[in-house]
């Protein structure tokens, strides 16, 4: 598994956290979202370092073995892209181009 960043991580969780352990979902908070470190996590929650570094790889084993499953950030990229184009087109004044993308994302082409 590629190195994930920290912002990755979070995009993630807030889409699959709730398939995440308590303790896995807590540490990945602290570590993506607060920027804690190891040491700092491993002392507020009471578990090693060790035990911390554990959390975040599966965690984050969980939530990519997930993406790569169910793909919900990667469909909600595309649709976010495809809402931009489309806001574009009718920004530009373009209905006819816009109703063919709409036809086109409704046909799956």
């Amino acid at each position: 598994m590629e190195k994930l960043s920290k912002i990755d991580v979070s995009v993630l969780k807030d889409i699959y956290g709730q398939m995440l352990t308590d303790r896995q979902s807590e540490v990945l908070q602290m570590y993506c979202d607060c920027d804690c470190s190891l040491a700092e996590i491993a002392e507020q929650t009471g578990i090693s370092r060790q035990g911390v570094r554990d959390a975040i790889v599966n965690g984050e084993k969980t939530l990519v073995n997930l993406e790569n499953k169910l793909h919900l950030l990667t469909e909600k990229r595309k649709l976010v892209n495809n809402l931009t184009v489309l806001k574009d087109l009718v920004r530009q004044g373009s209905c006819e181009k816009a109703l063919q993308f709409i036809e086109q994302m409704i046909s799956g082409e």
